[in-house]
């Protein structure tokens, strides 16, 4: 885990990229969607509110995913919400649920819209795991191929639980480079999009299939269910993926009649 320290304030890699993941990701949303006619008023007040929502989401669905763990240690819950990381199916929802709001509520095109956010979010995803690459969170299995990766440092450890001094797959690099190419799929796609809600609804099936695997790579705390045979976030792209199919098909016909 890498950080700068500045007198007696740290600033670590993780928040940097975040960061960086989330510029990146408006931009690309801001260009898509200043092409589309809409407003930039309206486009910077659906980021802020994204954002803000994305944030929140990630860690209320921590917490309810660790419930038993912060039912005995509540006194961990505001250090749980305090520092960075969290569940980002958490973050996808309740910013999705949020910006349809938002854009219901002042008559603006929700598909339309969210096809200008979708290869915004797969690049910001995909820059934003090397963050989590950089803290030793989302770490994976044991590896013993030649590009496993070795954590030393002991801060790591003591924040999110990585192994130290054990190879590991790096899981985030693995969803990093899947991603990146999600989000080449969803350039292309939107140079000749044919209906509203085309690339959101890709997004939704190649993202959440992707994960789904990536997961099995994984060996942090994160949650699961059925007698811990799979993980939260896997059960999320169960349910994502054929809703993803669904709503493009659903669109699709909509759009042709």
């Amino acid at each position: 885990m890498f950080g700068s320290h500045f007198g007696t304030l740290t600033i670590h890699t993780y928040g940097v990229i975040l960061a960086i993941a989330f510029f990146l990701g408006f931009a690309l949303f801001f260009r898509y969607a200043k092409k589309g006619g809409i407003p930039e008023k309206n486009i910077y007040d659906l980021f802020f509110y994204i954002v803000i929502s994305a944030l929140a989401g990630s860690k209320i669905f921590h917490l309810l995913i660790e419930w038993r763990y912060y039912l005995h240690n509540p006194g961990e819950i505001l250090f749980a919400i305090a520092r960075l990381g969290g569940v980002f199916y958490g973050g996808l929802i309740l910013a999705l649920i949020v910006s349809i709001i938002y854009l219901k509520y002042h008559k603006l095109p929700v598909w339309g819209i969210s096809d200008y956010a979708a290869p915004g979010i797969a690049l910001g995803l995909a820059i934003g795991r090397w963050g989590c690459f950089a803290a030793g969170c989302c770490y994976g299995s044991y590896c013993t191929l030649p590009w496993a990766v070795v954590y030393t440092d002991q801060y790591a450890f003591e924040t999110v639980g990585t192994p130290i001094g054990v190879p590991l797959h790096p899981a985030p690099i693995y969803e990093s480079v899947a991603v990146f190419l999600i989000f080449i799929v969803l350039v292309f796609i939107m140079i000749k999009r044919e209906f509203d809600g085309q690339a959101v609804s890709i997004l939704l099936v190649l993202m959440g299939t992707e994960r789904f695997f990536v997961e099995f790579l994984r060996s942090d705390e994160r949650g699961f269910v059925f007698n811990n045979s799979i993980s939260t976030s896997q059960l999320l792209s169960i349910i994502i993926v054929p809703a993803g199919i669904c709503l493009y098909f659903f669109l699709s016909r909509k759009q042709a009649k």
